[in-house]
């Protein structure tokens, strides 16, 4: 499956089968992380894979009551430990935190979308709940959860926005394609369904 393939294929899951995610697989979901740009090249990502019956209970009720994630196969808890990006970056550390954590979830989705598996990533949470089942410390930040396994059925692809509603050039809210792009990137703008086909 292409890159494209991918991303145009993920959907957030929320009806999970019995068939089981092999460590293999989980291996390669978690791999693809590791890849994610980060500040200062400091990885600040850590992970907590949970399996167990119980556990993934109680985190699914901390998350607001979403009981769907504990059919899946998985849990990976991905937390931020930013102490060495604090002393490189200071405050700008926390900005940095987040723009990492969302590339490298966003890495994790397309890699499991490319080995046919199901996710489901999850914002809403009690934190200290979680850092509660978990035994996280106090200076590890709980960042989101993904919920990994095998869908139960595939939903139809969700209304998406229009490129050309929310696609600007050269000033924000000014669309008109002029200079160097309508002179010489004619084929770039080439966007199926939007103004800038030709």
């Amino acid at each position: 499956m292409k890159v494209e393939q991918a991303i145009k294929a993920r959907r957030s899951i929320r009806k999970f089968s019995t068939k089981k995610v092999g460590w293999s697989q989980l291996t390669k979901v978690l791999e693809a992380a590791i890849y994610t740009p980060m500040a200062g090249n400091v990885f600040s990502l850590r992970f907590v894979v949970v399996t167990d019956k119980k556990k993934k209970s109680k985190i699914a009720k901390a998350c607001l009551e979403q009981y769907f994630m504990q059919d899946a196969s998985y849990l990976i808890v991905v937390c931020s430990e930013l102490e060495q990006v604090r002393e490189l970056y200071g405050e700008r550390a926390e900005i940095y935190g987040t723009l990492q954590v969302g590339a490298a979830i966003q890495n994790m989705l397309l890699q499991a979308t490319e080995l046919n598996l199901a996710t489901c990533w999850i914002g809403a949470f009690e934190e200290g709940s979680i850092k509660s089942i978990l035994k996280i410390p106090d200076n590890i930040k709980v960042e989101s959860i993904i919920a990994l396994g095998n869908a139960k059925r595939k939903p139809e692809m969700p209304a998406k926005k229009e490129l050309n509603k929310v696609t600007y050039f050269e000033e924000y809210g000014k669309q008109d394609i002029k200079g160097e792009l309508e002179k010489g990137h004619e084929d770039f703008w080439r966007v199926r369904g939007t103004r800038f086909e030709k």
